[in-house]
């Protein structure tokens, strides 16, 4: 059941990718694979039920400046309001208590999540052309 779950989650991921990966988004995956790769960014993957929350958390040196944004939009060009075919809503926190409270519900469900930085990796090698992930960013072979 969760091998079947994954496999269907990476099939949405691969074609969310390969839609953005000959637009100006190319650059965000990028980004993104750069971010992984010098693992200043970690990803997992959450398969034991439907998930369908959306959380970020941002943290910074100082703790009183942490903030959370929850709400219905995935982390997406459409999601993040830079495409108007969707209505989505989230909310910004920056109170400590509620970024605290987030932040504990958050670390519990990480904590349940499966490592997947080196599948995304090699989908983001699909989407974008290695060559020009080497070329235009100088990344060495992985």
């Amino acid at each position: 059941h969760e091998a079947a779950r994954k496999t269907t989650i990476q099939n949405k991921i691969n074609r969310i990718l390969n839609d953005v990966s000959g637009g100006p988004e190319s650059d965000m995956l990028m980004e993104l694979y750069e971010y992984i790769k010098t693992g200043k960014m970690k990803v997992r993957i959450y398969i034991k039920n439907r998930f369908r929350i959306k959380s970020y958390m941002f943290y910074t040196r100082d703790p009183g400046m942490d903030a959370a944004i929850v709400g219905s939009s995935n982390l997406s060009m459409s999601g993040l309001g830079y495409k108007e075919d969707n209505t989505e809503l989230n909310m910004l926190y920056h109170d400590p208590y509620t970024v605290k409270k987030l932040s504990e519900w958050y670390d519990r469900t990480w904590k349940d999540a499966l490592p997947y930085e080196d599948e995304l990796i090699k989908i983001i090698k699909t989407a974008v052309p290695y060559a020009r992930l080497q070329n235009d960013r100088g990344y060495q072979s992985a």
